[in-house]
């Protein structure tokens, strides 16, 4: 049997001490629900005409049963993917225009599928640890139609 060398535990607490550091904010930030990061306009529609179901950012996607993983408002600068998740309510919606923002320059445009048992569609955004500030991308109609805006930061 090997000598048990007190270096050991050292070395595993100073790991774990790391691992908290690097990943306490991440670890701290409590999921949104889509009503705290949908912003509809209701100016142009009423209640009653509401298309958006579900906008969120996410960290992945649940491509099986059709859900966002991880939905948040804040993530981290060093993150390489990040997903808008949409879910419609008109079913004859189908697909969706994302428009991801950032401080109002446009990043990059990108069209989802709705997919019609589920109503919903995702895109997948590359990030950028220089670009760390206030994101959001619109959800619009594949004829322009503003459906809602998203919110987020990456800091």
């Amino acid at each position: 049997m090997k000598k048990f060398k007190f270096s050991w535990i050292v070395e595993l607490v100073l790991f774990f001490i790391g691992f908290y550091i690097v990943y306490h904010q991440f670890l701290d930030d409590a999921p949104v629900t889509s009503s705290d990061t949908v912003h509809t306009e209701t100016k142009q529609s009423g209640s009653a005409d509401k298309k958006l179901a579900q906008a969120v950012i996410c960290i992945d996607i649940d491509e099986e049963h059709a859900q966002p993983l991880l939905p948040k408002s804040a993530f981290n600068k060093y993150i390489d993917y990040l997903y808008c998740f949409t879910k419609v309510t008109d079913a004859n919606i189908r697909t969706v225009v994302h428009y991801w923002i950032f401080n109002d320059d446009l990043q990059e445009q990108l069209t989802a599928e709705i997919a019609p048992e589920s109503r919903a569609g995702w895109t997948k955004h590359q990030m950028s640890s220089d670009k760390k500030g206030d994101w959001r991308v619109e959800i619009r109609t594949a004829d322009g139609k503003l459906l809602g805006t998203v919110k987020f930061k990456l800091r």
